[in-house]
């Protein structure tokens, strides 16, 4: 059984169910091209479980997020959004509007401004629906990072959305990442172009086709994404509110039409107070960076205490498992060794992995440890487990797991592990796990 099947059973069927069958939202299929956000493989955390629920929570939430806007309220909010105009990642460019005159620094865009902003753009001959907003600040019930707005529209061919969304990543924003190229993998569900600008940004345009219950769902998409930092992601799908079906044949704009809405330069006037992660963007970011399996038994075979020797090794980058045996039973250890220091917290990517060491004991050197006797564990009965993690200064993360059974789940063969939690802690603590890397 592979290290991520453990965990997933450990984690328990009621959560891998609810994350896993839950649909995703019609909006995430429309905003910023999101990029699914696969749970973590090689540690099944209490950090990663939060976040999936929490997804799970959002999901449900969106349908009733609606926000009527009137024709009063959209003139107001779009005059004062127009107003502010700054430089992704620049707060001394405030506003183009002030000239050299000095004033206060420049509000963030507000969710109903992004809606105003973007029904005055809409064409003409589409009938406003509900919609789903969300300004600078994110949230929590909007599975989008970053100013945006959906718009539901209808006309004489049915139903369908319209969508913006703007990031600002870090300046200067490398634009051969993954998540802003078109796929190298073919899909015969979708189609992507994406040529360069004058000055140097991109124009990204992709057609997205899922079949569902004999209906036809397309989700169009254009990404403007430029060296500062800016991505600005205009969508349009044929989908009707709740997603569930096509209401009608296609998007109610095309992508050229979307293209001339991501390149609108209205769009740069709200990037006050916005800021995204990498990792939405950069699948590399968003993981910790892998550590070789056989690295990991030969580093764990040597801080073995005197007589014990690894039986029946195996594993994959980053996780290993094996058996000792002392002379009264075999038992399971397994080591899990994960490079974080790469790592970049995103909206949707889960906290930095310190947060999972809140309370541990800190060494001089600023190395975190927690240690913990479980018995039983994970509720199986007779299951004993002693485990050591740190987290060195640098983010080099290393588990040590022993248990009383040969398989996590049962086998008893005796009453405690072989190796204790002081042992654990010092097999941890070793600078022998000090990677190239980390």
């Amino acid at each position: 059984m592979s290290h991520e099947h453990e965990y997933e059973e450990e984690f328990g069927a009621a959560l891998r169910a609810a994350v896993a069958g839950s649909p995703e939202p019609a909006v995430e299929l429309l905003a910023a091209g999101a990029q699914r956000r696969g749970r973590r493989k090689k540690l099944r955390r209490n950090l990663v479980a939060g976040t999936a629920a929490a997804a799970v929570v959002a999901g449900a939430g969106l349908a009733t997020a609606q926000l009527q806007g009137g024709a009063h309220g959209t003139a107001q909010a779009d005059k004062h959004a127009t107003a502010v105009v700054s430089t992704p990642g620049s707060a001394a460019s405030a506003s183009a509007s002030a000239g050299a005159s000095a004033g206060p620094a420049p509000a963030p865009v507000t969710g109903e401004q992004m809606l105003a902003l973007l029904k005055q753009r809409v064409p003409a001959g589409f009938q406003p629906g509900t919609s789903i907003v969300q300004g600078a600040v994110n949230n929590p019930n909007v599975k989008a990072d970053g100013p945006f707005a959906l718009l539901n529209v209808t006309d004489g061919q049915g139903q369908g959305a319209v969508s913006i969304n703007v990031r600002v990543f870090p300046n200067p924003l490398d634009l051969s990442l993954s998540g802003l190229t078109c796929s190298t993998t073919p899909d015969p569900n979708t189609a992507c172009t994406r040529v360069q600008l004058a000055d140097n940004s991109y124009l990204r345009t992709i057609k997205r086709t899922n079949v569902f219950a004999g209906d036809t769902m397309l989700n169009w998409s254009a990404d403007l994404e430029r060296p500062d930092g800016l991505v600005v992601t205009a969508a349009s799908s044929n989908e009707t509110p709740n997603g569930a079906k096509a209401g009608r044949p296609t998007p109610p704009l095309s992508t050229d039409q979307l293209a001339a809405l991501a390149q609108d330069q209205v769009w740069q006037s709200v990037t006050t107070g916005v800021k995204s992660g990498l990792s939405d963007i950069d699948p590399t970011a968003g993981s910790s960076r892998p550590v070789p399996l056989q690295q990991i038994l030969g580093t764990a075979a040597a801080l073995l205490p005197n007589g014990l020797t690894e039986l029946t090794p195996g594993g994959e980058d980053s996780f290993a498992s094996f058996q000792v045996n002392d002379g009264h039973g075999k038992s399971l250890v397994r080591v899990t060794v994960e490079d974080w220091s790469s790592f970049q917290p995103g909206r949707f990517s889960g906290g930095d992995i310190t947060t999972e060491f809140t309370g541990a004991t800190t060494e001089p050197d600023g190395t975190k440890v927690l240690t913990s006797h479980d018995d039983p564990f994970a509720n199986y009965r007779g299951v004993v487990r002693n485990e050591a993690r740190i987290l060195t200064p640098n983010k080099l993360l290393i588990g040590i797991e022993s248990f009383n059974s040969t398989d996590f789940k049962g086998g008893v063969t005796r009453p405690q592990p072989p190796l204790t939690v002081d042992q654990l802690t010092a097999m941890a603590l070793s600078p022998s796990w000090r990677t190239p890397a980390g």
